[in-house]
């Protein structure tokens, strides 16, 4: 197999396909013509610039929602197909599901030049005011520490948007219809379901939201002072080995490498710690929604096969709890960073005249 591929890519038809599915890409999703830079006004709180695209926002987690819910009761929707055993209906769920899907890809494409125009607007309007700012107000501050900030908050905007609408959202409206038709069932079932998601949500999102708020600030701290060093060494080379200094340089980053790591590591296994504790609690409501099918198939109030399809549902609908905190960690970490650029770029300085052809008043 991998001989084959070799010698496709020799030949240049490898790269013929990677040209064709690139430009097929662009003529299916026409991703540039809606990209646009937006105004944004970093004196106010960051997350105002959604209100540009609300309308947009509002159909993404509606769709995300829709596919949750049906995609949580397709056990109980199979079981009920194949014991009715009609052939019909198994074609109309392939095309409902097929439906489901198509509405949810248009909506997601639309939904990504959303993010990605506020990402990119926030990152030319960081740059543009840098960039007109008196220059004074630049020596008294680190290009590094510029370049950290506005690199690693905008790239993670889309990140950000993304798992709050396609990871967050899905979670509670899967779990939601999985306490719900639970409790249809019986209702042992739908408290058990109930009592442990509120348990492990609280439990969960508690501590990832104190460990974000606790570890994030550092982090930023560190990584700021870690890239300003770094953008030095570049910037001020002839400087450094004019004046003997390299040693010291590579002295003092490797150790702003290894303490801006340990903070970043250390948060990522205190993270992994909460999750940990999290899935424990999740197999042990499993293990009692099991016990209570298994009771009900024995007394003949369930079939094996319904009994089965239930244990699936609580499965398909609820694994994804045991995550709910890691979203919302990131989602904090992602708007501490957010709100840390903005403070930044308030506090940084101003122009004292305009220098740009927009910002000057015309000669009356």
């Amino acid at each position: 197999m991998k001989d084959n591929l070799d010698t496709i890519k020799k030949t240049g038809l490898y790269s013929k396909l990677q040209k064709s599915f690139y430009n097929l890409g662009f003529w299916l999703f026409q991703i540039p013509k809606d990209l646009k830079v937006l105004s944004v006004d970093f004196t106010k709180p960051w997350w105002l610039i959604l209100n540009t695209q609300k309308a947009i926002f509002t159909i993404a987690l509606l769709s995300e929602v829709l596919q949750a819910v049906y995609n949580t009761l397709l056990p109980i929707i199979f079981v009920r197909l194949i014991e009715t055993q009609n052939y019909i209906l198994l074609v109309y769920n392939l095309l409902a599901v097929l439906l489901i899907e198509l509405i949810n890809r248009i909506v997601m494409r639309y939904f990504s030049v959303m993010y990605n125009n506020i990402s990119l607007s926030i990152k030319f309007q960081a740059y543009k005011y840098f960039l007109t700012v008196d220059p004074i107000f630049h020596t008294l501050k680190s290009s590094g520490a510029i370049i950290s900030k506005i690199e690693n908050t905008t790239n993670n905007i889309g990140d950000f948007l993304n798992r709050l609408v396609s990871g967050f959202v899905p979670i509670f409206a899967g779990f939601t219809t999985t306490v719900i038709a639970l409790f249809t069932i019986d209702f042992r079932l739908g408290l058990v379901a109930l009592i442990f998601y509120t348990i492990i949500v609280l439990t969960n999102a508690g501590m990832q939201f104190l460990s974000a708020s606790s570890f994030t600030p550092e982090v930023i701290k560190q990584r700021d002072l870690t890239q300003a060093l770094l953008t030095e060494n570049i910037l001020q080379n002839w400087y450094i080995r004019s004046t003997f200094s390299t040693n010291d340089q590579v002295t003092k980053s490797k150790k702003a490498i290894l303490k801006s790591q340990a903070v970043f590591s250390t948060a990522w296994v205190t993270s992994g710690l909460i999750i940990s504790v999290t899935r424990y609690l999740y197999f042990t409501s499993l293990t009692i929604i099991a016990v209570i099918v298994i009771n009900k198939i024995q007394a003949q109030e369930l079939s094996l096969a319904f009994g089965l399809s239930v244990v699936l549902t609580y499965l398909g609908g609820s694994r994804d709890i045991t995550v709910a905190g890691d979203i919302i960690q990131n989602m904090t970490e992602n708007h501490t960073k957010l709100k840390d650029l903005y403070k930044f770029i308030c506090n940084f300085g101003h122009q004292t005249y305009p220098v740009l052809d927009e910002d000057k008043k015309p000669q009356v």
